[in-house]
């Protein structure tokens, strides 16, 4: 059985008592994690760049994939924003904690969506780099 310390998130050593300490300590790891995000998200796009074209009619449908792969990552993003922010701040009633609870959404959910691209099978191709896929490297 793991321990309670083997998984734990990085956040949950974020529990200060003052606010203010709390969202030092979470800043940076929401900032990591939209940085992985955004490094898969270049890995999908570059690997559907990068995919052979068989023909003209395949070159258009690759540019159409691309171009709806940035849009939906950017409809992605704006959505969570949406619901983090300004959703959950409101459930706040302006308290000052809620730009806190906005900020652990945002680390759950991203957490979530880069696991999400990671595991699911249309994505599988694109693993991280350096991961081992089907007998390649």
């Amino acid at each position: 059985m793991l321990s309670g310390a083997a998984t734990a998130a990085p956040e949950d050593a974020c529990n200060f008592s003052i606010s203010e300490q709390q969202r030092l300590c979470l800043a940076p790891i929401y900032d990591k994690l939209r940085q992985q995000l955004e490094a898969r998200n270049q890995r999908i796009l570059k690997a559907t760049q990068d995919a052979p074209d068989a023909t003209p009619m395949a070159r258009d449908r690759k540019q159409a994939t691309l171009k709806a792969l940035q849009a939906a990552h950017d409809a992605w993003t704006r959505l969570v924003e949406t619901e983090c922010y300004q959703l959950v701040e409101a459930q706040m009633w302006g308290g000052n904690g809620g730009p806190l609870v906005g900020t652990r959404c945002m680390i759950e959910r991203t957490r979530s969506r880069i696991v999400f691209l990671e595991k699911n099978w249309l994505y599988a191709e694109y693993a991280p780099a350096g991961a081992a896929r089907q007998g390649r490297k």
